[in-house]
């Protein structure tokens, strides 16, 4: 929150540091979670791709998948912003 918007709010200093506090704090747990969530999943879609392929060579494949899918995501969001501008992506 921005200083002018800040004292727009009626928020004085000690407030404004709480509410800064505690978003970094909310911003940290949910990446947090976020990441633990993710890795969990390619960990498990592993064993599971092994079991279901039945081949070890394969068992990469769901994991694989996952990262190709985030790489294609990531230039296909970083296309769209670099038109628009970051508000947009």
């Amino acid at each position: 929150m921005s200083l002018m918007a800040a004292e727009a709010a009626g928020l004085d200093e000690q407030t404004l540091a709480a509410a800064r506090r505690r978003s970094r704090l909310v911003l940290f747990l949910g990446v947090a979670l976020g990441s633990t969530g993710q890795i969990a999943a390619i960990t498990v879609a592993t064993i599971v791709g092994q079991d279901l392929l039945g081949s070890p060579a394969l068992a990469g494949a769901p994991g694989a998948t996952v990262v190709l899918g985030a790489a294609t995501g990531a230039i296909a969001l970083s296309s769209l912003m670099a038109r628009r501008g970051r508000r947009e992506g």
